[in-house]
């Protein structure tokens, strides 16, 4: 329809629309796409900023492949570093920096990488799913927070932490954070 959405806020049907089990993630981005013909770039509004969504594997790639030189990564706002913080790849603005970062992490998600992780993090999974019949009240909070934490340390760092480790990990990893 054209609409960028409200000036300080954005486009609210972001938060409306971000998908279920039958559209997938990423709805509210294929209902624009889809909205003004597929392009294969168009622009919107978040949290008071303009974003440029790009659309399609070859243009997607075109983008990365000229990463701090066509574009520039970095947070879209302070109220954005207030809401998720400022120690993640979005906030590194140093290029051979970031392409490490996300060459470090991107190791970690292969397609071979999650087949071979698979079991673990399925048992992960289970057993966050099993705490959801064990506590009264549920705090999803930390259920996620900890599936999350499995994640990172399985995944991501490549750990093999025992369970004592596990809840080192945790208070550490909360510790850093400022938790």
């Amino acid at each position: 329809d054209g609409s960028l959405g409200c000036p300080m806020i954005g486009n609210l049907s972001f938060f409306t629309k971000l998908g279920d089990s039958k559209s997938g993630a990423g709805y509210f981005f294929r209902l624009q796409a889809a909205r003004s013909g597929n392009p294969t770039i168009f622009k919107f509004m978040m949290l008071g900023k303009p974003i440029i969504m790009v659309n399609g594997m070859k243009n997607v790639k075109e983008v990365f492949n000229q990463e701090f030189k066509l574009v520039k990564t970095g947070t879209i706002s302070k109220g954005f570093v207030k809401l998720f913080g400022g120690k993640s790849m979005l906030s590194v603005t140093d290029p051979v920096r970031h392409q490490f970062l996300r060459r470090l992490v991107g190791q970690s998600m292969t397609p071979e990488a999650i087949n071979r992780a698979m079991t673990a993090l399925t048992k992960s999974a289970t057993e966050q799913i099993n705490q959801l019949s064990l506590e009264k009240p549920v705090k999803m909070e930390e259920i996620l927070t900890r599936f999350t934490l499995d994640v990172a340390w399985r995944q991501i760092l490549g750990l093999d932490l025992k369970d004592d480790e596990v809840e080192t990990f945790s208070k550490a990893v909360n510790d850093w954070i400022g938790g």
